[in-house]
């Protein structure tokens, strides 16, 4: 795990983050949001959004790893699903 300090808000959304599994990226030509979901790149019931800033610090500070992308059929839109660093390096480790 990356050592950095992190505010409560960062510990709340790795918390929900490594909880659900992934963090999804979905980008499309006129909007971006995360949300932490139980299936990479998909869409599940048990999504919960993440707000932008908190994302990107966690993607930046390498707290959660780029694990797999997908562009729509049409190039619309974007999907980069991030996985806990913690998380794949024990996947790694195996």
């Amino acid at each position: 795990m990356p050592s950095s300090t992190l505010t409560k808000r960062e510990e709340r959304a790795l918390e929900l983050i490594t909880e659900r599994g992934w963090l999804n990226s979905i980008s499309t030509m006129a909007d971006g949001w995360f949300v932490a979901h139980s299936v990479p790149g998909g869409e599940s019931r048990d999504a919960k959004r993440v707000d932008n800033a908190t994302a990107r610090w966690l993607i930046e500070t390498g707290h959660v790893v780029e694990a797999g992308r997908q562009r729509s059929l049409d190039g619309q839109s974007l999907v980069v699903w991030y996985s806990p660093a913690e998380t794949r390096d024990a996947w790694q480790a195996q």
